[in-house]
């Protein structure tokens, strides 16, 4: 993890370096920054305020001292501004894939979800929605999830004893799969390889049949 937050240091410094900022606080980050600034997020999610600049807010029926002692909220602006994960070099072609600005970023976090626990043999396939409302070309919508709008995730999970629910691996569906089988058949299939073991998704006797 280190090494990856190294690299979206890098990516960030460089964009920032393109379009500069203009805030003093604009300055060389470090991975404590980073940490710091992402850390802010998921204290955001324990924290439920109009805006996010509530939480620098000097009322006092608002504002979380964690926040201002953490970090300047122009800082975390511009943090935000100019995060990055990937950069092209001049003239170099866009990539087909849609997550080719993520996809350093999904590569670390799988291969540490995976080398972090060993699963026993019961193992779960399945798919969740992660909530988004931005533009994006592959949002899903599905009415029966709490989310609705959101970026459908196939998901390897462990799903017994202690360690049930743990995410061991995570492909998010971009509609750009292509194949002769059915996108939550190719799921299946793309989880086996990685694991070697199946449990229980979406069984079908398509499914069974090419198994």
């Amino acid at each position: 993890m280190d090494d990856l937050l190294q690299h979206i240091i890098r990516k960030t410094s460089r964009y920032a370096g393109i379009s500069p900022p203009v805030s003093f606080h604009m300055r060389k980050w470090s991975k404590e920054d980073l940490m710091e600034y992402f850390g802010l997020w998921v204290m955001m999610g324990f924290h439920k305020l109009p805006c996010y600049r509530d939480f620098w807010s000097h009322h006092p029926t608002v504002r979380v001292e964690l926040f201002p002692q953490t970090m300047p909220c122009d800082g975390f602006d511009q943090l935000t501004t100019h995060l990055h994960f990937a950069h092209l070099e001049e003239k170099e072609e866009v990539p087909e894939d849609h997550l080719w600005k993520l996809q350093t970023v999904i590569d670390t976090l799988n291969t540490t979800f995976v080398e972090t626990l060993v699963p026993k043999k019961d193992i779960a396939i399945d798919e969740s929605l992660w909530k988004f409302h931005r533009r994006l070309r592959f949002v899903t919508f599905n009415k029966n999830k709490g989310a609705r709008f959101g970026l459908k995730v196939y998901k390897l999970s462990s799903s017994t004893g202690l360690s049930s629910r743990y995410t061991l691996w995570f492909r998010i569906y971009t509609d750009q799969d292509k194949s002769t089988v059915l996108a939550s058949m190719k799921a299946v299939l793309d989880l086996l390889e990685l694991s070697g073991s199946i449990w229980n998704w979406y069984t079908s006797p398509s499914l069974i049949h090419l198994l």
